[in-house]
């Protein structure tokens, strides 16, 4: 729901506190600030890394629904539709340039600093992702399922519903990237038998 809570279109994402502490957190969607979580992943891993005998072992698992943007047509040449010449949205363009640009240095920070300041503990990070670039390790299938699905997953709209074909695709999609075969998978699981 916080992630849905995009500003100046949903509002906050109110949730009071313990009784311990009195008042409310107001929470909305990290956007381009930490729109993976991982600034929050390293302030959690952080936090216990002070007690160094609380940790002894590293393990992130980041479960990236990344799409590619779409871009506009080539072949258009004003590709607004007939409201968007009351509010242009082009920024939604740009904003998605943003967040692409952020990601990947996001993904660069995060597993440099895993490396650099807790590869004492021999950090394991999970990049679970269908985007060919990112992922360490591409998903267990054959060739043909992969070039077919990975279309359809960037096809899916940002929407609070999903079409029955949709939810079979990201199902499949699922099983595909969370399998026993999966090496990275594996390597948290055997750091924590």
């Amino acid at each position: 729901m916080t992630s849905a809570a995009f500003p100046a279109v949903f509002n906050y994402v109110n949730l009071q506190r313990g009784a311990s502490e009195p008042g409310y957190v107001h929470l909305f969607d990290g956007g381009n600030a930490d729109n993976l979580g991982l600034t929050s992943a390293d302030g959690v891993i952080w936090r216990n890394w002070k007690n160094e005998q609380q940790v002894s072992r590293i393990a992130v698992i980041l479960v990236d629904a990344y799409t590619a943007p779409h871009g506009l047509p080539a072949a258009t040449k004003d590709p607004r539709w007939p409201w968007g010449y009351i509010l242009d949205t082009n920024f939604l363009d740009t904003y998605d340039a943003l967040l692409s640009a952020n990601r990947k240095n996001m993904l660069a920070w995060f597993d440099g600093k895993l490396k650099t300041a807790y590869g004492s503990k021999q950090p394991v990070f999970c990049h679970l992702t269908w985007e060919p670039d990112d992922s360490p390790e591409p998903p267990h299938a054959n060739d043909d399922e992969i070039a077919c699905l990975r279309p359809k997953l960037n096809r899916i709209p940002t929407t609070f519903t999903l079409s029955a074909d949709d939810a079979r695709t990201l199902d499949r999609a699922a099983e595909l990237l969370v399998s026993d075969q999966n090496g990275c998978l594996q390597e948290v699981a055997a750091r924590f038998e």
